[in-house]
């Protein structure tokens, strides 16, 4: 199971399980900071990650 995405960011970009693809086209995957650079989410340090009731405190807007 993946994270809830906010809408816009689902219409135009696939979550893969090794990349990050829009329009089919791989434009993400190298490491996970690319990822997450490439979908406009903030990248928080793997120690500063912190999920409360299934949810990312770290990432305000998925809250």
């Amino acid at each position: 199971m993946g994270a809830t995405l906010p809408l816009d960011i689902c219409t135009e970009l696939n979550v893969e399980r090794y990349d990050l693809r829009k329009d089919g086209a791989i434009i993400a995957g190298e490491d996970e900071k690319a990822v997450f650079t490439a979908s406009g989410l903030p990248y928080p340090q793997p120690s500063e990650r912190e999920t409360v009731e299934g949810k990312p405190v770290w990432m305000p807007i998925l809250q």
